[in-house]
């Protein structure tokens, strides 16, 4: 009885995922205990979670938390500042192929500032994260020539 209940998608859960697998492929920028920023957010639509958790499901946590780190800087003001109220209007505002574009184009800004001045390790995790982002975008791209 207890398995067939654990199958079952959880509410906030549309994937059908564990709640553990869920808590560790969706979190997102916490800014105290009340004011957590998620992304993809979890009203996002199937296709976008899906997407989002095929493509950070193998990576080890410490690698999701450095991706989610980047997305947020790259999310940042002008001046660098960051505020739950901010964030949450620009996710909104951008929409979830907007925020990986966004992403996408302050990776790419890091990987030249970084060629030969980083090692070769950190330069590796910076192409693997620009792969990802290319590897979210197609998706969702995918995604939406298939919902024609």
């Amino acid at each position: 009885m207890e398995k067939a209940a654990e199958k079952e998608p959880k509410v906030g859960n549309p994937l059908g995922l564990s709640d553990e697998e869920y808590k560790w492929c969706f979190f997102g920028w916490r800014f105290d205990a009340d004011h957590v920023v998620y992304f993809p957010p979890r009203d996002a639509p199937l296709e976008e979670q899906r997407a989002w958790y095929e493509a950070i499901k193998d990576l080890s946590h410490l690698e999701r938390q450095l991706f989610l780190s980047h997305l947020g800087l790259a999310l940042r003001d002008e001046d660098g500042n960051a505020s739950y109220e901010m964030f949450t209007e620009k996710v909104k505002k951008l929409g979830y192929r907007g925020v990986l574009e966004e992403g996408q184009k302050w990776m790419k800004e890091v990987a030249h500032d970084s060629a030969g001045v980083v090692d070769e390790e950190s330069f590796a995790i910076i192409k693997r994260h620009l792969r990802l982002y290319d590897e979210l975008l197609d998706a969702f791209i995918k995604g939406k020539k298939d919902d024609r």
